[in-house]
């Protein structure tokens, strides 16, 4: 029998649709507070948000005759009809977040406004207002939600562990910090003090104070216009990545959101500069018209749709492209350690002292330098701003393996590949803003475990570590690249074709990627249903087994992502590029020269096309620090 629910299921109901978890009281309590023009925001939780979350802001407070309404659902002070659902920039407008609050825990609220001689607390008992008194208060609210789903059983056994659930709001108080530079954000867990920024600092400062000072190190500003977005941010330069995505941020006229299609195309754009399986760093701030915008069409508003998002797309590819090829960071060899060139707009270690100490940061004081300047990332763990009884706030590094190419069979001798006549590289002029010095300035020293080339400059007391193998893909990658953009590549024509035999999967592999294998300089004939004859071969790629790399790009698993013909044209030469100088060939002091030559002549001389480094560099300083001279 059909029959009509009670009120108060409903009410429990919707306020389940929209608080999923303690995640969701902090998401709308923190975007009201930001509404309300605060430019302080405090966030406390105790057991994930589980038993208890405090916000506080000094924000314009809610009269004491609405906050009754307040709570009551479709209630909202942001708009007035339906079409300010296509105008309004506020963060919060539905109305339901209090009332479905109110509905699923115990609540105090304490508000005052700038015309009230004191404020008052308002405390409510399974979803009624029990009681209202005055109180002493600064102008603002403070929000107290406790035993959260108390009411919901079901729904509080589902729940995940304090810790899983304290990470959540971890990242999205992380969220908040780098999308309100003009705003003092404190996050406070388990009454240890996370993070605090100032909204008197510049957006880089509290990056520096939310990630530490390898990334502020490695940060590279964008910033550009379009017909219909104006972009600004930061990202991070070759020498900076994680091993997930908790430190990808972006921003639609100051609101946080997840966009697939942004992802990609910043992901893609850092492929071939950082290693495998890594992700970059990057804070993106967009700003549109709001009439742009439809961020109704998702009950937490972190997905939207948007006009013209082609222009966007590409507006980002030329800013990010830009930025990266502009002037990338030699690595060091010491793990992101040195803090040498740190301090881009501070003057002295002074001055970032002065920076650390002026937050809040515990009863215990600021992290000493030391500690705020342990080496982060992929292969040392989490930074110590972000930790908390040894272990992130942060979901642990997703550590995958960095993809390693080992050569089985032969490969082109090196010289002649690099030195072949090809008219592409003889109109190229050296490069004058390559981070690489030229060859001229240095001294080859030799060649380590027959794989990392060592070559001094000795004016500037420094010694270069060259990977041969990892410079060799780079060479050829961006050789290749250039070869197949302009329509040239470089084909052997095989005096008797090869024949074969493809299996099922593979034939699959061939109408997938017939169109790519054309552009790398392949050409080739179907001869009955799984036989295939192999004319012609890229140049660049010719080796005694000429069928071996063929073959290994239709065998290649290309994920989804990578589908479109563009990258997936990428991801095959990034895969044929491996047949190039094996780890352990011995090289001549004429080939090294070659090499390095090519290598300081390429757009992006810093990694292979995986990612990894091509070159590091190490200072005599640093060697009299390992050898106690400096003492």
């Amino acid at each position: 029998m059909i029959q009509r629910l009670d009120g108060k299921t409903i009410e429990k109901i919707a306020a389940g649709e929209v608080i999923e978890g303690p995640l969701s009281v902090v998401k709308e309590a923190v975007e009201n507070a930001i509404d309300a023009g605060a430019d302080d925001i405090s966030v406390e939780i105790l057991d994930g948000g589980k038993t208890k979350i405090v916000i506080t802001d000094n924000g314009s407070g809610i009269p004491k005759d609405q906050v009754p309404l307040a709570f009551e659902r479709h209630a909202t002070s942001k708009i007035r009809d339906f079409e300010d659902l296509y105008q309004t920039l506020s963060l919060g407008f539905r109305g339901e977040a209090l009332a479905s609050i109110l509905s699923v825990a115990q609540v105090t609220c304490r508000t005052r406004t700038a015309d009230q001689s004191s404020g008052y607390e308002f405390t409510f008992k399974e979803g009624n207002l029990k009681e209202v008194n005055p109180i002493a208060m600064s102008v603002g609210t403070q929000l107290v939600v406790e035993d959260l789903f108390y009411s919901l059983p079901v729904r509080k056994k589902f729940m995940k562990s304090d810790k899983a659930e304290g990470n959540k709001i971890s990242r999205l108080m992380y969220a908040f910090a780098v999308g309100n530079p003009k705003i003092s954000i404190r996050f406070t867990r388990d009454t240890k003090r996370i993070f605090q920024t100032h909204k008197d600092r510049s957006l880089d400062e509290n990056l520096l104070v939310l990630f530490g000072s390898s990334y502020f190190d490695a940060l590279l500003p964008i910033e550009g216009e379009s017909p219909h977005f104006r972009v600004r941010g930061r990202i991070g330069n070759n020498t900076f990545y994680r091993g997930n995505r908790q430190m990808e941020f972006l921003y639609i006229n100051g609101r946080y959101i997840l966009d697939d299609r942004i992802q990609d195309e910043m992901e893609g754009l850092f492929k071939s500069i950082i290693p495998n399986g890594r992700f970059p760093a990057y804070q993106i701030f967009v700003e549109t018209e709001a009439r742009n915008l439809e961020v109704n069409i998702h009950p937490n508003k972190q997905k939207i749709t948007y006009d013209f998002p082609d222009e966007l797309l590409d507006l980002l590819k030329e800013l990010v492209s830009r930025a990266l090829a502009h002037k990338p960071s030699l690595p060091d060899g010491k793990d992101q350690t040195s803090r040498q060139g740190l301090f881009r707009d501070l003057s002295s270690e002074d001055a970032y002292k002065e920076i650390v100490s002026s937050y809040a940061w515990s009863d215990k004081g600021a992290p000493s330098l030391g500690e705020m300047d342990r080496p982060y990332g992929p292969d040392f763990g989490p930074d110590p701003a972000l930790s908390e009884k040894g272990e992130s706030d942060l979901e642990a590094f997703d550590e995958e393996a960095l993809e390693v190419f080992e050569d089985e069979g032969e490969v082109l001798d090196f010289f002649s590949s690099i030195n072949r006549r090809n008219p592409v590289d003889e109109d190229r002029e050296e490069k004058e803003d390559s981070p690489l010095p030229p060859y001229d300035d240095l001294v080859f020293v030799g060649i380590l475990f027959k794989t990392y080339i060592l070559l001094e400059d000795r004016g500037r007391d420094k010694v270069f570590y060259m990977d041969q193998h990892a410079a060799h893909e780079r060479v050829n990658y961006e050789r290749f690249c250039r070869e197949m953009k302009e329509s040239k590549p470089h084909v052997q024509l095989l005096l008797e074709p090869l024949t074969l035999e493809l299996n099922d999967l593979q034939l699959n592999g061939l109408e997938e990627r017939r169109r790519a294998l054309e552009e790398m300089g392949y050409r080739f004939d179907l001869f009955g249903e799984k036989t295939l004859l192999l004319r012609e071969i890229p140049l660049l790629f010719k080796s005694p087994r000429d069928d071996r790399v063929f073959l290994d790009l239709l065998d290649m698993d290309i994920p989804q992502e990578w589908r479109r013909h563009e990258d997936m044209l990428d991801r095959m030469a990034m895969k044929a590029c491996k047949a190039s100088v094996k780890q352990g060939d011995s090289l001549h002091p004429q080939e090294v020269e070659a090499l390095y030559q090519a290598l300081r002549s390429c757009a992006y001389p810093l990694t292979c096309p995986h990612g990894r480094p091509t070159v590091i560099v190490r200072t005599k300083r640093d060697l009299e620090n390992r050898f106690l001279r400096n003492k």
